[in-house]
């Protein structure tokens, strides 16, 4: 029995054994199909997965290509952009510097006629004064001036000779030399010094008590320039400035005189005797307005204190520009009577035609 028992046993641990085996065998293949299956689903997803990256990568590409086109195409917009504003900037520039240019030549234009009108006008109104002035100078009994002035002449030194007149009659011997120095000029004022002898001889003695002369706007007209009183000085030898007064001897009306009198007339007892030699003076011709230049003329003396002739004591003595040679003042005599006369219309008439040629 219990061997009987015992084969039916094994008997049935083979059987299960075999069922088992039967078992293992059957899942053995659906192991491998599961396994190959999820080796196709692994591949599969992988597949999946790249071909998702793929298509996100080419999605990316795709909107990083977009966004650089519209990058670019932004960047061109903004160049057209910034060339059309640099155009109309510079159209903008172009048009101001065509229309300054215009308003620049319209201006220039203004002003060339301006200048052209004034100059006409200035042509004009000088063609009216030279009328008016040579009318005047027509029906004047203003002598004529003989020298003018500009800055140029600062420095220089001009020489005048006096002869002389008693009763109105020529004196020989009586004489005078005077040198002027135009020391400055500013426009409205000029400043002389002046070197003055009494040149007598002959058996003549006399005092030079005063000289004076007219005071002229140019070389070429007998219109007076006004100077100003109060301004017009001198200083030195002569400490007096006389205006608007007259020299005796019918010598007759004169600008302005230096002496140390209240009046041209007399110079009490002032003055540069025969034996004194030099004695120097300065004075100031102080202009009402601004000028360039101005003319002298007409240059007198007053003498007192003659001796050596019976006609009297008292007279005066005419000037003519003297173009002296010597560097240095020295005591010049005029020509002899009856030919003083003729040379000083002469130097008058030739002094106003040519330059003058002042000492150095």
């Amino acid at each position: 029995m219990s061997q009987i028992y015992s084969q039916k046993l094994v008997g049935c641990v083979i059987c299960g054994f075999s069922s088992l085996i039967l078992v293992i065998a059957l899942q053995i293949p659906r192991a491998e199909a599961v396994s190959t299956q999820s080796t196709a689903q692994q591949d599969k997803a992988a597949a999946d997965k790249a071909a998702q990256e793929k298509a996100d990568k080419a999605a990316a590409d795709k909107a990083a290509q977009e966004k650089a086109d519209k990058a670019a195409a932004d960047k061109a917009a903004q160049e057209k952009a910034d060339k059309a504003a640099a155009d109309k900037a510079a159209q903008e520039k172009a048009d101001k510097a065509a229309a300054d240019k215009a308003a620049q030549e319209k201006a220039d234009k203004a002003a060339a006629d301006k200048a052209a009108q004034e100059k006409a006008d200035k042509a004009t109104a000088d063609k009216v004064a030279q009328e008016k002035a040579d009318k005047a100078a027509a029906t004047s009994s203003r002598p004529l001036p003989i020298m003018n002035f500009n800055l140029s002449d600062i420095g220089k030194k001009f020489q005048f000779n006096f002869d002389g007149s008693v009763a109105t009659q020529n004196v020989s011997g009586l004489t005078s030399t005077a040198w002027l120095t135009l020391k400055t000029f500013t426009g409205n004022a000029a400043i002389f010094d002046v070197a003055l002898d009494n040149t007598s001889s002959n058996g003549i003695n006399s005092r030079t008590s005063g000289l004076g002369f007219n005071v002229y706007s140019d070389l070429l007209a007998t219109n007076k320039l006004d100077l100003a009183s109060g301004k017009t000085n001198a200083s030195g030898l002569f400490s007096n400035a006389v205006l608007n007064g007259s020299f005796p001897n019918q010598f007759g009306d004169i600008d302005v005189c230096f002496t140390d009198g209240n009046t041209c007339q007399g110079g009490q007892n002032g003055g540069v005797k025969t034996d004194d030699g030099l004695k120097n003076f300065s004075f100031s011709l102080a202009f009402n307005k601004t000028i360039d230049s101005f003319a002298l003329g007409n240059f007198g003396v007053r003498y007192q204190s003659i001796e050596g002739t019976n006609l009297g004591s008292s007279g005066t003595g005419q000037g003519a520009y003297y173009q002296s040679k010597d560097k240095e003042p020295s005591p010049r005599k005029v020509p002899e009577p009856g030919t003083s006369g003729a040379l000083g219309l002469f130097a008058v008439g030739a002094l106003r035609l040519l330059k003058k040629k002042p000492l150095v």
